[in-house]
């Protein structure tokens, strides 16, 4: 009976243990299955995850059931999680892309612009370098200088034709190739402008930037190589060259305004205001030059001193404007006389006249001194104070030859002295007379 029981308290033991063993395999078989895999699975998923990456989603496989666990929560936190990562990680993408975006089209504009300011530096350049080359230029070099100036505006602005209008009258122009028709239009259009500057458009190639006032109306004319060359930034830069044109235009017509003041006090400097002849120091200098050429070339210079007789009677009685005529006429003769190449006339005192004579010796000197008296004499200017009753001149010769050597001043000098003394021996010898002399030696006398 003990055996018994105690078989059978071992076989009720065992049996519980493997029923307990089998129950506790179940259990363990369905927790696995329940969460130990979704677990692993979600285990394993979150280490995939990665920040502005997209995952892709959480996917548990789980039988059929009516309820909800733990592990559907955390699902469905998952899920959540994900839906909030992919709209994140888009939105990162597309910030990415944005920036992207933006940094091309950054460089794009900086590329632009970078290339619209190296433009606008050469335009900017160009105008300085041109304005300093035609600031100390003369009248006469602005003509040419402007035609390249505009060649150079149109080579850089692309442009195929330009030119310059002032008053209708056309200044300057550049063409690519010779276009008649073209700049006898724009003569044809000139002819009134609004004031003050004004941009319009001759065609579709052409553009006109004009200035008018009362005085002056001025048009710059550029035409580009084809229509879509004429955008809004380069009608933009035309109309500042037409500016800066018109200044140079200004300069031109000052420089044309100043050289010809500078004509006429030079002609003031060396004319006399009464004769229109060579005064003292003009003449002067011409002698120095043909002194210096005759040296050279060896050949003798002669001078001639002519003193109006009786003067001062004469403007005693007639009056010192009929005096100025008197003297205006014997000016005007003597201008007609002496014409060759190195004869100067010159009025070198109140009714005295200096004649210088290249290359004639004192006999020739004398005779053309003589031929010159008869001519005046013949003049029949009246003079009731002279003994023969017109206006006569007294004429005194001196003459240089190479023979006779010595430096320019010492050589006018002697002329001046000797042509002087002959003059006195003329008057001396009664007036109306040539006397000729060299050095001390008397040659001969009418």
């Amino acid at each position: 009976m003990a055996r018994l029981i105690r078989d059978s308290i071992l076989q009720r033991v065992l049996e519980f243990s493997l029923y307990t063993l089998m129950l506790f395999a179940i259990v363990f078989r369905l927790l696995h299955r329940d969460m130990g895999q979704p677990l692993r699975l979600i285990a394993d998923y979150v280490a995939t995850l990665r920040p502005q990456k997209n995952a892709p989603r959480l996917a548990l496989v789980r039988s059929e059931r009516p309820w909800f666990d733990e592990i559907d929560l955390i699902s469905r936190g998952f899920e959540t999680l994900h839906e909030g990562m992919a709209h994140y990680a888009e939105q990162h993408e597309n910030a990415i892309g944005q920036l992207a975006r933006e940094r091309d089209s950054l460089d794009r504009r900086v590329a632009e612009r970078t290339s619209e300011l190296g433009y606008l530096n050469g335009y900017l350049k160009l105008i300085s370098g041109s304005s300093l080359k035609l600031m100390h230029l003369r009248q006469a070099q602005y003509p040419r200088a402007m035609t390249q100036t505009l060649q150079t505006l149109a080579q850089y602005m692309h442009l195929d034709a330009c030119a310059l209008l002032d008053n209708g009258e056309l200044r300057a122009h550049w063409m690519e190739q010779e276009d008649p028709l073209w700049l006898d239009r724009l003569v044809g259009l000139m002819s009134a402008s609004p004031t003050g500057w004004s941009v319009t458009h001759l065609d579709e190639r052409s553009l006109i930037v004009a200035f008018a006032n009362q005085q002056r109306r001025f048009h710059f004319v550029a035409r580009s190589k084809t229509p879509g060359d004429m955008v809004p930034e380069q009608e933009g830069l035309l109309q500042g060259a037409g500016q800066w044109l018109f200044s140079l235009v200004q300069h031109w017509d000052h420089v044309i305004g100043l050289e010809a003041a500078q004509q006429e006090l030079l002609e003031m400097s060396r004319t006399d205001p009464l004769t229109g002849l060579a005064n003292r120091r003009h003449f002067e200098q011409h002698q120095i030059e043909e002194l210096y050429r005759a040296q050279r070339l060896g050949y003798p210079v002669s001078l001639l001193m002519l003193d109006v007789d009786f003067f001062k009677g004469y403007n005693d009685r007639y009056g010192h404007a009929e005096g100025d005529a008197c003297l205006a006429a014997l000016a005007n003769l003597m201008k007609d006389w002496f014409k060759r190449a190195g004869e100067m006339v010159a009025r070198v005192g109140g009714e005295e006249f200096a004649v210088l004579l290249p290359g004639l010796d004192l006999n020739a000197a004398r005779q053309c001194a003589e031929a010159l008296g008869m001519a005046i004499y013949d003049l029949h200017l009246p003079h009731a104070g002279s003994v023969w009753g017109r206006v006569t001149t007294s004429i005194g010769c001196s003459c240089w030859s190479v023979e006779q050597g010595g430096d320019t001043e010492q050589i006018m000098d002697d002329l001046a002295r000797t042509a002087d003394q002959a003059l006195y021996e003329a008057k001396s010898a009664g007036r109306n007379q040539v006397a000729a002399l060299h050095g001390k030696e008397l040659i001969g006398e009418r």
